[in-house]
């Protein structure tokens, strides 16, 4: 799974617990929450603070999550079931709605269709994750931009940097809508690269390794231990994004390599501190605090 060794031990070094064979944030990871291998057993929850929860407004009954303010089957509370004929009103049961009185969505709820990002407004639109409801309205974090459905951080995002239509290339990161080279990279000839293992570009940009290979950003005869030669580049299967795991694994735009494995990554809109909503419901993202802010990163751990 890609875990550094260190001194003959498996470390994390200060990014996870070590849990038999893979690194986990217990703090966040539905898989390992709170503690090793301790899954989120109930349907829709997700690991925040080191304890499975459900998402707000919701609660666990009968082993899933439940909308309490609007199931009339759990109305207020697991097992408060409404009369045959009343609806389940913001927790309570009536026999009409206060919200949604129109029966926008269609299936006799008293959604409330000016602020419930699921059901939103007079067509009963389901807002996209990162959207909230607004005024009946599906509306974007702040200092996001509107792409199609869907909402970008044009000041952060590779896929949409500084504007809709502008993607990255791999290698690349978007900072201050602009794309430049990732940490640890160099730009030669147009292209990002490690100079620390590039075997065209080693320790500087046109130095190349002729009949040798590039160590450390050294050329030299044979890769120091631990990295692994590529076709002339010594590098670090477990964080190299040109050699990933494996010599031919690339991480294309918006991937970072570690743990051995491209991993997704998009800027975390809408939240400025852990854990976020952003990440947490999509797709059960972890929360990662870094130098260009926050961000959503597959995985059971940061990097």
């Amino acid at each position: 799974m890609g875990v550094p060794c260190v001194n003959g031990q498996c470390d994390c070094q200060g990014k996870g617990t070590f849990c038999t064979t893979f690194c986990a944030d217990t703090t966040q990871s539905t898989v390992s929450c709170g503690a090793c291998l301790k899954f989120c057993a109930n349907g829709g929850q997700v690991c925040r603070s080191g304890q499975c929860a459900c998402p707000p407004g919701q609660k666990v009954c009968a082993m899933s999550c439940t909308a309490t303010g609007y199931d009339v089957n759990n109305c207020g509370d697991c097992a408060l079931k409404c009369a045959t004929g009343q609806k389940c009103d913001n927790g309570t049961c009536v026999a009409a709605c206060s919200h949604n009185p129109s029966n926008a969505c269609g299936d006799g709820k008293c959604w409330d269709v000016d602020v419930d990002p699921k059901h939103c407004g007079a067509m009963c639109k389901s807002c996209s994750k990162e959207q909230s409801c607004v005024a009946g309205s599906c509306q974007c974090p702040a200092a996001t931009a509107v792409c199609g459905t869907n909402c970008y951080d044009l000041q952060r995002d590779p896929r949409h940097c500084g504007t809709c239509t502008k993607s990255c290339v791999a290698g690349e990161v978007c900072t201050a809508g602009a794309c430049q080279c990732a940490a640890g990279l160099t730009l030669c000839g147009g292209k990002c690269v490690d100079l620390e293992s590039d075997a065209a570009h080693c320790g500087a940009c046109g130095t190349a390794c002729t009949g040798n290979v590039c160590s450390k950003g050294s050329c030299t005869g044979a890769c120091a231990a631990g990295l692994t030669n590529c076709s002339g580049a010594c590098a670090n299967l477990g964080s190299n994004r040109a050699h990933c795991g494996s010599c031919t694994t690339v991480c294309g735009v918006g991937k970072q390599c570690f743990d051995a494995k491209c991993r997704e990554s998009s800027p975390a809109r809408g939240c400025t501190s852990c854990p976020c909503d952003d990440c947490d419901y999509n797709r059960g993202w972890l929360c990662c605090p870094g130098a260009a802010g926050l961000s959503c990163v597959e995985g059971y751990r940061c990097p």
